[in-house]
């Protein structure tokens, strides 16, 4: 059964290609889907996904027809943290869509730190109580295939409870403009 049916549907889905990865097993607890990006990474003309995961990511490349296949190991594009955010943009404007993945904390369901409140009763751990995570930048090379280039972009040694992500757009300067600019 492949991972995005178990948010899409379930195993019937017609949409899902379920010769995808195996879910995980049932001690590992459910799924947790944290955010989807979406845009053309191989330039076929489809917009495909990325889902993020407490767990493993997943890119579901579309086919064209309804339907998606995993092909995130195909692409490199994993990141098996607890990674929130994800954004496809275009920063060297190659024309590639470029993929940045945000991670939030060093979380193991099997061992992570039991917390408690004031008065002895277990509750929610503060983020603090976890180390961070390091986002990761990958580059597209085309063809919907990625290379890690996170220290690249000057993003290696930058840890931080990232849960969000925004990729702001220089204005591009008309033909016309440009000219007269150059003049």
């Amino acid at each position: 059964m492949a991972a995005l049916a178990w948010s899409c549907g379930g195993a019937d889905d017609p949409a899902i290609d379920t010769a995808g990865p195996e879910p995980p097993p049932a001690a590992a607890g459910p799924a947790i889907f944290e955010e989807r990006a979406a845009g053309d990474v191989d330039g076929d003309g489809w917009v495909d996904l990325y889902v993020t995961n407490l767990g493993s990511n997943h890119l579901w490349r579309s086919r064209g027809n309804g339907r998606f296949e995993d092909v995130t190991a195909r692409a490199g594009v994993d990141d098996p943290g607890w990674s929130v955010p994800a954004l496809f943009f275009d920063p060297d404007g190659d024309g590639d869509l470029d993929l940045f993945v945000g991670n939030y904390l060093d979380f193991n369901r099997g061992t992570h730190t039991v917390c408690a409140a004031a008065v002895g009763d277990p509750d929610y751990c503060s983020p603090r109580s976890f180390a961070p995570q390091p986002d990761r930048f990958f580059r597209n090379l085309g063809k919907g295939r990625f290379e890690e280039a996170t220290e690249q972009a000057g993003l290696a040694g930058a840890d931080a409870y990232t849960l969000g992500a925004v990729a702001l757009a220089r204005p591009r300067r008309s033909r016309r403009r440009r000219r007269a600019a150059t003049r």
